[in-house]
């Protein structure tokens, strides 16, 4: 009879696999998208209520008011409430991106899914609201209409819907259509 116990088994070997580097680009830019949108809309809410004195400084519209239909209501406040609250999944899901954890992938994907719509919903809000104030202006300050000005409302409201869709549509193709993942960290110091 023999003393001698079997040996343990060694552990699995893993080699050692760099980081992704689109792991530091993609966390990075959720973090730079996500700070300048919660300065932005909470700045943003701050500031609607006022909107109506902007036209107090016209000296031909003073004392007058804006109409309803072209002042900000309460769909406007929801959706800035609720752009404030994409920033901040967005911001969590960057930090929680360059930390390796999983549920980033699925804070991304719920920004994405959320902001499409949410800016969408927000230019068909916009649109009648800049109609009619810039009615408003032409009826009230006895100044010329400046197509000029009328088209370039449109083309910034475009222009900012493309910029804003973009990064939730690249998130989008990027987690779901190309499948990406979140490997797990193997950068722990040793023990």
């Amino acid at each position: 009879m023999s003393n001698f116990s079997v040996p343990p088994v060694p552990p699995a070997f893993e080699p050692f696999q760099p980081e992704p580097g689109w792991i530091k680009v993609v966390g990075i830019i959720s973090i730079v998208i996500g700070s300048l949108g919660l300065l932005c809309n909470c700045g943003g809410l701050v500031m609607t209520p006022m909107s109506s004195k902007v036209y107090e400084a016209i000296p031909q519209l003073a004392g007058k008011t804006p109409p309803a239909e072209a002042l900000p209501g309460p769909m406007n406040y929801l959706t800035l409430v609720l752009a404030v609250g994409c920033s901040a999944v967005l911001l969590t899901a960057g930090i929680l991106l360059l930390k390796r954890n999983t549920l980033s992938r699925t804070l991304h994907l719920v920004y994405a899914g959320v902001t499409i719509p949410l800016t969408i919903v927000s230019i068909l809000i916009a649109l009648p609201q800049q109609a009619a104030l810039q009615e408003w202006i032409q009826a009230n300050s006895g100044m010329p209409p400046n197509p000029a000005q009328n088209i370039g409302q449109y083309v910034g409201m475009g222009c900012g819907g493309i910029i804003g869709m973009a990064y939730p549509v690249f998130l989008l193709v990027w987690f779901l259509a190309m499948g990406k993942k979140i490997p797990p960290r193997t950068d722990f110091p040793a023990a």
